[in-house]
């Protein structure tokens, strides 16, 4: 199995691809919510909690669907202020680190990159991408919920449709 993934602190974007099919088996986002700042929670445990969250979710995804490659879309570190950009490298580094210790490989694709292959534009909108990433896989609408977290669920798509044409993803299509 395939997972792709979109890097967000809050909304992590999954999707699952059969390699054999190319179709969406699966899709998702790994969410963690803010601490209440009332309870006095300082903001560095509160991203270790997080950073936690995403790694076990992350760790069940890949054993629960015996998947053998992951797909990236690794933040283009342009993230408007310095929290965000700690955040989308904490995230990074867990993903990384899952990836390592449970064994699978691990392609990382740029968003522009994804949104060019994908669209034809480097800089497309997210409904434009989600629009084309529906013509490329139809049963991704079965995981779509109409919510804010379907654009990550798109974009992680969107890098795995990119990635079909990495050699990894191209002798898993062929082995298994």
């Amino acid at each position: 199995m395939i997972l792709g993934l979109d890097v967000a602190f809050r909304n992590v974007g999954w999707v699952l691809v059969d390699p054999h099919t190319f179709d969406v088996t699966g899709g998702g986002c790994i969410s963690t919510e803010k601490s209440d700042k009332k309870r006095g929670i300082r903001v560095a445990d509160d991203d270790v909690r997080c950073c936690m969250e995403i790694a076990s979710a992350l760790a069940q995804l890949i054993d629960n669907n015996k998947v053998k490659v992951v797909v990236i879309e690794v933040p283009s570190g342009g993230a408007k202020g310095a929290r965000a950009l700690r955040a989308m490298s904490l995230v990074t580094g867990v993903i990384a680190a899952v990836c390592e210790l449970r064994r699978v490989a691990a392609v990382w694709v740029t968003p522009g990159d994804s949104k060019k292959f994908n669209t034809g534009i480097r800089d497309a909108g997210k409904d434009v991408v989600a629009a084309s990433v529906r013509v490329k896989f139809p049963m991704l609408s079965e995981f779509l919920t109409g919510k804010g977290r379907d654009e990550h669920i798109c974009d992680a798509a969107a890098a795995v449709a990119l990635a079909e044409r990495e050699p990894v993803i191209r002798m898993l299509m062929r082995t298994e």
